[in-house]
Parts: structure tokens; sequence; C-alpha cells
């Protein structure tokens, strides 16, 4: 309950990142299909820990969406890292693999090969 500025300052400051993920120009997006497959696979807990880790590191140039599920749904979860000439898809994304592409393929740009589908386009 809000009874003072302090407890709505409090309030602001932890729901900055959130909108801060939400606003201006982001460099790219991270989608987890969520089909049925997906869901049942543990893609609900991969988004959550998505926007988790994000919001910890304070990285903001990237969105993180649901998608509407993959064609590739016997390697559920599928995460796919879209940039701005390319698609990059991994699948059989497990919760510990969050850090790994967090710290690889969104702060380094490098491919995490033991998770790699397919990449769309580019170079």
């Amino acid at each position: 309950m809000i009874k003072t500025r302090k407890d709505l300052e409090k309030i602001k400051a932890a729901e900055t990142p959130k909108l801060a993920m939400r606003q201006g120009f982001k460099r790219l997006y991270i989608i987890v299909q969520m089909g049925e497959k997906g869901i049942d696979a543990g893609a609900k807990a991969l988004l959550d820990a998505f926007i988790l880790k994000l919001n910890e590191k304070l990285i903001f140039d990237c969105a993180i969406v649901q998608g509407p599920g993959s064609e590739y749904e016997d390697i559920d979860p599928v995460v796919e890292i879209e940039e701005k000439d390319k698609t990059t898809i991994y699948g059989n994304v497990t919760l510990s693999d969050v850090d790994k592409i967090i710290e690889s393929h969104i702060l380094r740009g490098e491919i995490i090969k033991d998770l790699l589908v397919e990449v769309k386009g580019g170079k």
C-alpha cells in the first residue's frame, strides 16, 4: 500500500527496468516459441528466466516476446534470436542455457553451436 512519496519512489524504481524493456530501440528480439508442445517442454519458465536475467544485468536493448509456436516441435523449447539481418534458432533450450545465451550470443554475438538449429539470413 502506498502511504508516502518514498513508497511511490520504491515502486517506480522496481518497475522502471520492466518499462525500459518495452520502450525504445531494440537491438534484437528474443522470441520464446510458446506453442502447446513448447509450453509443455518449459517455454514459459524460459521466458520468465530471460526476463529476470536481462533485468538483473540491466540489458534493455533487447525485447523478449512470445512466439506462436515453432515448426521444430521435436526440439522444443525453441528460442529465436532475431537481429537486423538474421535469425538464429536454438532448440532443446533449458533453464541452464539462458545464462549461456545471454553471455555468449546477446552480449558477445557468438553463436552457441551445441544448441544451434539454424541461422536464417545474415552472412
